[in-house]
């Protein structure tokens, strides 16, 4: 859905992600953007969506750690991956991101957000 609207070509709302990479969306933003809804549910794309998204990935991008809290920090897969082995629950998975994060634990935001493809530039 676009808008609320089905996408359809007819209806002139049909977009791709090369129209929407045109538009200058990062591909991190679009990738976020898409991951917030759960893949067996339909998914409302709009420019809220993408707005949102590229609101979290800028937060995300704000994150200050050391390379050592990094290279320490370890993903413990029951605690922090539960969401994602439970029917690839990426909705959970993001909401649990944004916990940590308001947690203050960047280096392991960083690192689980990797295992999804985005990638935080420094």
């Amino acid at each position: 859905m676009i808008d609320g609207q089905k996408m359809s070509k007819s209806l002139g709302n049909f977009i791709t992600i090369n129209n929407i990479r045109e538009q200058g969306v990062d591909g991190n933003v679009l990738r976020l953007a898409l991951l917030t809804t759960h893949y067996r549910k339909p998914m409302n794309f709009s420019t809220k969506l993408l707005s949102d998204s590229k609101k979290m990935y800028n937060k995300f991008c704000k994150m200050e750690f050391s390379e050592q809290e990094y290279r320490d920090v370890n993903i413990d897969i029951q605690r922090d991956l539960s969401s994602l082995l439970n029917d690839l629950n990426t909705t959970a998975y993001i909401g649990y991101i944004n916990t940590l994060y308001n947690k203050k634990q960047y280096a392991l935001v960083c690192k689980m957000l990797e295992l999804i493809g985005i990638n935080l530039t420094k």
